[in-house]
C-alpha cells in the first residue's frame, strides 16, 4: 500500500503532538510504512487463527497445522505439518501431544 503525503503529514503531527518530536518527511514515511506493515502482519495472524478456529469446528479433536511454523506451547520446539497438533488449547508438537494424551502431565501445564 502506498503512503500518501497526507498520511506522512498526519504521522508527523502525531509524533509532534504525542512525543514532541519533529520528524522529517523521510522519517515520517518510514514510520508510517512500518506501522502499516505491523498492522498488516497482525491482520494476517488474526486471519490465520480464525481459519484454524473454523477448521476446529469440523475436526473437533484437533488437526495438524500446515500453514506455517509454530512453537509448541509446552516445549517451545518449532513445529509444522505432521509434527504439529492444533486443538482448542493451541499448537503442540506431537511428542508433547502424545504425553498429554497419555496423561504424563496435566492439561494445566498446556
Amino acid at each position: 500500500m502506498k503512503i500518501s503525503k497526507k498520511t506522512v503529514e498526519s504521522f508527523k503531527k502525531l509524533m509532534k503532538d504525542e512525543y514532541n518530536k519533529d520528524y522529517t518527511d523521510q522519517e515520517a514515511y518510514e514510520g508510517a510504512s512500518n506501522l502499516l506493515e505491523f498492522f498488516e502482519t497482525l491482520i494476517k495472524c488474526a486471519e490465520s487463527e480464525l481459519r484454524k478456529k473454523r477448521k476446529l469446528k469440523e475436526f473437533t479433536k484437533g488437526f495438524h497445522v500446515d500453514d506455517g511454523t509454530y512453537n509448541c506451547r509446552v516445549c517451545r520446539r518449532y513445529v509444522t505439518g505432521e509434527e504439529s497438533w492444533y486443538d482448542k488449547h493451541g499448537v503442540r508438537c506431537m511428542t508433547c501431544q502424545k504425553a498429554l494424551d497419555e496423561e504424563l502431565f496435566p492439561l494445566l501445564y498446556v
